[in-house]
């Protein structure tokens, strides 16, 4: 397992997972993230300005999620 900065390509796989988790927890309504478009792009925002950082968690070259702040 490793855990990584994010990078562009994590995009799809990541706004997959987050959106199927607030559905799984019945959270998939307007004004959550799951409405949000900048979910498909986290890495822009991520690494467009110092002090913001979000890791990814991988393990066999497969994303399995992440957390950033």
């Amino acid at each position: 397992m490793m855990i990584r900065q994010i990078k562009p390509s994590d995009n799809p796989v990541l706004a997959q997972i987050i959106r199927a988790s607030l559905e799984e927890a019945k959270l998939a309504l307007p004004g959550t993230a799951y409405f949000d478009a900048s979910l498909d792009n986290l890495s822009e925002f991520y690494l467009a300005k110092p002090g913001r950082c979000y890791f990814v968690i991988e393990e066999a070259g497969q994303v399995l999620g992440g957390a950033g702040g």
